[in-house]
């Protein structure tokens, strides 16, 4: 097993690392550390194939707040870009809503989207970040009702097509009605056209993706929240929709979807066994396999695709669950099922157990042929201003040795 761990307070690295910004390599972090108290932002698909994307900001509800921007590259964590920027509202009275979006383009690319409130009105802002260059351009959504404004700060609906361009899906009763709208961007700063409205019903949508990696051609994947419920749909390019699963009383499940494969892990209950179902673009099962119980209570918390079509899945033992299941963290273990459905067997992820901070986000992929990571983030929330935000980066890696059924 081969182990990084980044323990950042403040956003002042602590450990050995250079940070490149867009003119050269300098040693550690000097603009970052001007950011005396902040809070991380991170988003579910601000991981993509060993490149970790998150941003620190100050903890600041005024008219401009700083940020750093850092993506890293593991499983070395060599190479790293940081840039500190400064988001403006239009106005200088303009109220910055502090959660702040974060989503990967492409390598070397940044998208960040946020919330400004100026007099009674409500403007919806979303910027790509050159990270070679640090510089920044953004657009405003015009006239957003708050539910716009809400569904972009909770939710990852960021669909990316190329290095340059990307589709942002929202709720927008108002020019929408029950469906999402769509509106593509690009890294520019500007939009292609105006918002249109996509086959994708409106609410609560948690997860959008494509069907084919990088294509609308095939239609979407989407995770739907209704009461006590979440759902699992495709909605194909001519506007039909295959419901695949819905999920009651249980933690939100995990997704995953590439190469024309669907994929979704959940606990049905807290008494039950991990459960995980492929599906294929048609959305027809193609397996539904048990985990072998490793813990006495176990829950999924992230997936990913095999290139052989096979699953790789991160389960985490919980305790103290509630009736909805949220719990606290405990041991770590990687699991590997073949393409068929087959448990090939588990691996222990060390020191993924030693995060103790409250908020976590995990993720999972396979570096290369013999060796499989896994990237954990916890944080600690963020109450005020007068509260440093402590959050620590583990990554870890295993073999195909380290798995046993």
């Amino acid at each position: 097993m081969c182990s990084i761990k980044l323990i950042v307070y403040s956003l002042i690295v602590i450990c050995t690392v250079q940070s490149q910004y867009g003119n050269g390599i300098v040693q550690e972090s000097r603009d970052a550390q001007r950011i005396k108290k902040g809070s991380l932002f991170i988003g579910k698909n601000s991981f993509d194939k060993g490149n970790l994307l998150f941003a620190v900001c100050e903890k600041n509800t005024t008219s401009a707040t700083n940020c750093n921007v850092v993506q890293k590259v593991y499983p070395n964590s060599q190479s790293t870009y940081s840039c500190f920027i400064t988001i403006k509202g239009d106005y200088d009275e303009s109220r910055l809503n502090f959660r702040i979006g974060v989503a990967t383009l492409g390598k070397d690319k940044a998208i960040l989207y946020w919330g400004e409130e100026y007099n009674d009105s409500l403007i919806a802002k979303v910027g790509t970040v050159d990270l070679k260059t640090c510089k920044m351009n953004h657009i405003s959504i015009p006239d957003p009702s708050k539910e716009v404004l809400l569904n972009l700060m909770y939710t990852d609906k960021i669909v990316a097509y190329s290095d340059d361009s990307f589709d942002l899906f929202y709720n927008d009763s108002k020019q929408c009605h029950d469906k999402l709208c769509r509106i593509q961007i690009h890294a520019n700063g500007t939009v292609k056209g105006d918002p249109i409205v996509s086959d994708i019903p409106g609410g609560m949508v948690h997860y959008v993706s494509p069907i084919a990696s990088r294509s609308s051609s095939k239609g979407y994947v989407y995770l739907k929240k209704d009461p006590m419920e979440y759902n699992l749909s495709i909605v194909k390019a001519d506007g039909t929709t295959n419901q695949l699963s819905t999920y009651v009383n249980t933690a939100r499940p995990t997704v995953s979807v590439s190469n024309d494969i669907i994929s979704a892990c959940t606990k049905p209950s807290v008494d039950s066994d991990v459960i995980c179902t492929q599906y294929d673009e048609d959305g027809q099962v193609k397996f539904m396999t048990t985990i072998p119980e490793i813990y006495k209570n176990s829950q999924p918390r992230a997936l990913t695709h095999l290139p052989d079509g096979g699953i790789l899945v991160l389960l985490a033992e919980f305790s103290n669950c509630d009736y909805l299941q949220n719990c606290d963290e405990g041991k770590y273990h990687m699991v590997k099922i073949d393409k068929n459905g087959k448990y090939i067997g588990n691996a222990p992820i060390r020191d993924f157990d030693n995060v103790n901070n409250q908020w976590k986000y995990t993720f999972v992929y396979k570096f290369d042929e013999s060796k499989y990571c896994a990237c954990i983030i916890g944080q600690d929330p963020v109450i005020d201003n007068l509260r440093l935000s402590n959050f620590e980066i583990i990554h870890n890696c295993v073999t195909e040795k380290d798995f046993s059924a």
